[in-house]
């Protein structure tokens, strides 16, 4: 849908003396592009942004705009109050503009979707008011299923591989229901991105590489799959909200608009060192158009008391609390959790040496020892003889064994002594003990398939750590001079899972149930009692390097998609590294280890600049200049009122990702703070 023309305009003065313009357009173009004026009530318009208490750390921070319109009996002010309540959602949309004082140019300050069902009239004779609202977008997300002829059918592959800043992009481009039309396709900048989670196998961090370029995930994430063993029988997409919600808690970010376009930033970017400001910023069609640091003016604002000469002045009538400490922040990522650990089918090739197992272990995941747990491996197998011409009785005897190899941390399962030990071992599982027995005790042929189910439980885990596996096969005789099977060759595959032949790997307890991961950072010295879930990741860590870890993000090292775990994430290049899901309990736990103070500001906009959420106050009529940043606030524009709620946030980066045991020694004073 077009913009259209622009039949009503309105135009006003604050008190401050910013000129704001409002513009509402009209994709059908039936109300002309005559520009009417139209006069808005004393408030001019007031600015929303979601966000009060327990929402610290909402991912998505919806913003509304009203506009009190007077209009009168007829007019092209009446008629659009008429067509608005009967068209579609999207005809109509709004755009504001503003010219700072003692600027002489406008610029872009907010632009929306006009939302006919919750317009309100007041019911007086002409001239009435009619409240006007309208929404960024962002809460338009709800209603549209995400893969909607993107990630679907002729358009799209939702068993294909895509960056998340493909999938975020079009978030933007395809389902914000009408406010990216105010965007051109190539050339006008619509969103801005300042993510700082890099892995170190990515290409090297500076502002023009961005971690969502080199991170990718397959759009079955963001899809509700019901399996039939391997086969998908149900699928429901999530809506274009939940993914985007989904990406962003991943990472740790918040999505918003300022003036005009869209930012995604991390919750507490503030406490980054301000020359690690590293943004993109792209077009409509998702493609770069720039990047670079932005300067730290852009992301702070001083607020200070009546007189003080400061851009921010703090009014009276506001109310402080606090969150609370916190001794332990945790995530849950169980995507991958009803297929187990691994579940794909394997062609197997012959053992060589316990060296070349070690070689080309797999990496599971990540494994914890308490509770009794265990890995419990079930797998449909099945060998035929595939090539060969050797006719001798000898060749009765031919045996094949699947050759297993598992280990935790140091540990290495021995399938023989049922103990985890510490030097290398393999473990072998029979599958045809002789041919002699399967061929004419059984009367089978070994020209077909023959199936096992081979099983194998390990004591309880020694330890925590990475759980790997690996598979080969020995084909033998024991009657011929070299062992060998005189001349048979033999094949030997692990099936797929399925409901019906079961044949994966679990991290268990009691032997079918399989395990959710559960990521979290704590301080066992704490005597603080709360508690932060961020609940289930529908991306992040998945354990496997097989399907169906759709949400398992994979990492491009500058030449090849990388099929492995990352276990080397770390947040603005400071700290330990990590697994994903683990930084992101880390930051959390690191934002609120002890109390935060929470500010119910009142102030007044001096600045000759845009105040959006972007930005964070600096409060100079505190001790220690606490910076705060957004949770949520209401502005006012015709007077310049801004009244909302900002969290301390901390600025000791050096802690942000140290090891719990390292955490456990760190003591926040006044100095933490900005």
């Amino acid at each position: 849908m077009a913009l259209g023309t622009i039949p009503l305009k309105s135009e006003f003065k604050s008190d401050q003396g910013h000129e704001y313009l409002i513009y509402i357009y009209d994709s059908t173009s039936a109300l002309g592009n005559s520009q009417v004026p139209f006069v808005v009530d004393s408030q001019g318009f007031t600015l929303t942004y979601k966000g009060k208490g327990k929402e610290r750390y909402d991912t998505i921070k919806e913003s509304n705009l009203e506009v009190n319109m007077y209009f009168g009996a007829s007019g092209t002010a009446k008629d659009f109050i008429d067509a608005l309540q009967v068209s579609d959602q999207g005809r109509f949309k709004i755009n504001v503009q503003k010219k700072p004082a003692g600027s002489s140019t406008f610029g872009n300050f907010w632009r929306g979707v006009i939302l006919a069902d919750i317009m309100t009239i007041n019911d007086e004779s002409a001239p009435s008011i009619a409240k006007i609202k309208a929404t960024d977008g962002l809460s338009l997300m709800k209603d549209i299923k995400f893969d909607r002829d993107v990630y679907n059918g002729t358009n799209g592959n939702v068993n294909s591989l895509y960056t998340i800043r493909n999938f975020v992009g079009n978030m933007f481009k395809y389902y914000l229901g009408g406010t990216e039309d105010f965007f051109n396709e190539t050339t006008t900048t619509m969103w801005y991105e300042l993510v700082h989670w890099y892995e170190d196998t990515m290409p090297a961090i500076v502002s023009s590489n961005s971690p969502w370029e080199y991170s990718a995930v397959y759009p079955n994430a963001f899809r509700d799959i019901e399996y039939d063993g391997a086969d998908p029988v149900k699928t429901e997409s999530i809506s274009a909200y939940d993914t985007l919600k989904s990406i962003l808690e991943a990472f740790g970010c918040r999505v918003f608009q300022a003036s005009g376009v869209f930012w995604i930033v991390h919750h507490d970017t503030w406490r980054n060192d301000s020359s690690l400001f590293y943004y993109r910023r792209y077009a409509k069609n998702g493609s770069e158009l720039g990047s670079g640091t932005l300067p730290a003016t852009n992301m702070l604002m001083d607020i200070g008391k009546v007189g003080s000469g400061e851009p921010l002045i703090k009014l009276a009538g506001g109310t402080s609390t606090f969150y609370p400490p916190i001794i332990k922040s945790k995530a849950v990522y169980s995507n991958w959790t009803n297929d187990g650990l691994y579940s794909s089918s394997q062609d197997l090739s012959a053992f060589v040496s316990n060296a070349d197992m070690e070689t080309n272990l797999i990496d599971l995941g990540y494994v914890e020892s308490s509770g009794g747990a265990y890995l419990n491996l079930n797998h449909r197998a099945r060998t035929k003889k595939v090539g060969g011409t050797a006719g001798s009785l000898v060749s009765f005897y031919d045996y094949v064994y699947v050759i297993y190899m598992i280990k935790v941390g140091i540990y290495y399962w021995n399938e023989g002594t049922q103990e985890w030990q510490t030097t290398q071992v393999s473990c072998t599982k029979v599958l045809v003990s002789s041919m002699y027995q399967y061929n004419v005790i059984d009367g089978n042929s070994i020209e077909n398939w023959s199936y096992q189910q081979v099983q194998m439980q390990t004591a309880d885990l020694p330890v925590d750590g990475e759980a790997k596996y690996f598979a080969r096969f020995i084909q033998g005789n024991p009657y011929t001079d070299d062992g060998n099977t005189d001349g048979n060759i033999y094949d030997v595959q692990i099936m797929a899972n399925t409901a019906a032949n079961p044949s994966l790997v679990q991290y268990t307890l009691d032997g079918s149930t399989p395990f959710e991961r559960t990521f979290a950072t704590e301080d066992t010295s704490s005597n603080a009692n709360e508690e932060i879930d961020l609940g289930n990741m529908r991306i992040g860590d998945g354990p496997t390097t097989a399907a169906p870890s759709w949400g398992r993000i994979r990492i491009y090292n500058g030449s090849d998609w990388l099929n492995t775990i990352e276990e080397d994430w770390q947040a603005w290049e400071t700290g330990n590294t990590e697994r994903i899901t683990q930084i992101l309990t880390e930051q959390n736990f690191v934002g609120q280890r002890d109390f935060t103070n929470i500010y119910e500001y009142n102030f007044v906009l001096r600045t000759t600049l845009n105040f959006t959420p972007l930005i964070a106050v600096v409060d100079k009529t505190i001790s220690g200049d606490p910076t705060m940043v957004l949770n949520g606030y209401k502005f006012i524009a015709n007077t310049d009122e801004v009244k909302g709620e900002y969290y301390q946030t901390k600025i000791d980066a050096s802690s942000i990702t140290n090891t719990l045991s390292d955490l456990n020694e760190v003591t926040y004073t006044p100095n933490d703070y900005y």
